[in-house]
């Protein structure tokens, strides 16, 4: 069976409205321990860059 995956690197796909960024938020906290204070942008970023850039802010 052949599968589609769509990647929306620079969200022109679909709009989220700020969820994608309490998602991020509540992820960040379950895998590191810490609290979000300040996310890295994340256009034209990959998860593992933005994960990278979050954890350096």
């Amino acid at each position: 069976m052949a599968k589609l995956v769509l990647w929306d690197i620079d969200h022109t796909l679909m709009t989220m409205h700020g969820l994608g960024g309490d998602l991020w938020a509540v992820a960040f906290e379950e895998a590191t321990g810490v609290p979000l204070r300040e996310q890295a942008s994340v256009t034209g970023s990959t998860e593992r860059v933005i994960l990278r850039e979050t954890a350096r802010l």
